[in-house]
């Protein structure tokens, strides 16, 4: 049986996703609560999610084309799925971060700084904005190299685990800016809409 088009998208989604976390062992513990219909235990390895998650896609793999209502369920399963754990392993690294930060005043200034940052940018006009969101975008890009290669070039397993962490947090400040850009541009774009008429 051929697959579709759909399901050979979902898998490679699925492979970067299983990628982007594969420097974590697969034994490490998941200190989070799952809702129920994601995930059938909470407090498990890493192992476990990933396997149920897989165990989705194999669902997903034998749905057939015209069973719409079940494709539909079992894809948001597996969105929701790798929502939540990503959310729980972000968090994790987040509260692992914190443990290297020497003192809790400099994490403290920093938060800070960025909020009066964040407050003052979105006074700015919606176009304006946007060119600053495109900015710090791009600053994140070259950050995210930087600490690849910084991760490349570790050899001790302290330091390539503190270079992933900050590599994971990278990434979450970059899928929100991402989400941010979208955003904006969705409402410009209606703006534009709205003026032409």
């Amino acid at each position: 049986m051929q697959q579709s088009p759909v399901i050979i998208l979902l898998k490679q989604k699925v492979d970067e996703f299983f990628s982007r976390y594969s420097h974590i062992p697969s034994k490490q513990k998941i200190y989070a609560k799952f809702d129920r219909t994601l995930f059938s235990q909470d407090f498990e390895s890493l192992s476990f999610y990933l396997k149920e998650i897989r165990q989705c896609l194999t669902q997903l793999e034998k749905i057939n084309d015209d069973n719409v209502q079940k494709y539909t369920f079992y894809s948001e399963k597996l969105k929701g799925q790798c929502k939540a754990l990503s959310e729980a392993l972000s968090q994790t690294n987040a509260k692992t971060n914190i443990k290297f930060q020497h003192n809790d005043t400099s994490l403290q200034s920093v938060q800070e700084r960025r909020e009066k940052q964040r407050i003052a940018l979105n006074k700015l006009p919606p176009r304006e904005r946007l060119s600053k969101y495109y900015e710090a975008l791009q600053a994140l890009n070259t950050k995210l190299e930087r600490q690849r290669d910084c991760f490349e070039e570790a050899t001790l397993l302290q330091d390539k685990q503190t270079y992933s962490q900050q590599i994971a947090i990278t990434q979450q400040r970059k899928q929100r800016c991402s989400e941010a850009i979208e955003q904006l541009e969705e409402y410009l774009a209606l703006l534009d809409t709205t003026s032409e008429k």
